[in-house]
């Protein structure tokens, strides 16, 4: 009997790093797919089972999320500092919202720690 392989979903190129052995440090990776898949596409390519299933994969391997902040005026100063221009703020806000709830829910699964690059302040969802 000949096995039929399983296809290649949108998950399984972070399933592979997570499963590699050593530190690994992604920027953004799946997370992102959350985000922005649904501001720009009307959905993500990532369903929130494969997300969170990944985001269980990172608290297998001991990591963490860590979710940089800062207000939205801040965010757009440094993006016209470091590209000559910046999304309209009211996108950025948008952004900012949906990053603060992709955090807020994976954080039920697996750490993530909260850094708000403006001030100094550190907190943990834990």
């Amino acid at each position: 009997m000949t096995k039929l392989a399983r296809p290649a979903g949108p998950g399984d190129p972070y399933r592979t790093l997570l499963e590699q052995p050593g530190r690994l440090v992604l920027d953004r990776c799946f997370l992102s797919e959350l985000v922005y898949g649904p501001l720009h596409r009307g959905r993500s390519r990532l369903s929130w089972a494969q997300a969170l299933d990944l985001a269980e994969a990172v608290t297998r391997r001991d990591g963490l999320f860590l979710h940089l902040t800062a207000p939205t005026h801040v965010i757009h100063a440094c993006l016209r500092a470091r590209d000559g221009s910046a999304p309209d703020p009211a996108e950025l806000e948008e952004l900012i919202t949906a990053y603060h709830r992709v955090f807020q829910t994976v954080g039920a699964y697996a750490p993530v720690l909260t850094l708000d690059t403006a001030g100094d302040e550190l907190s943990s969802a834990e």
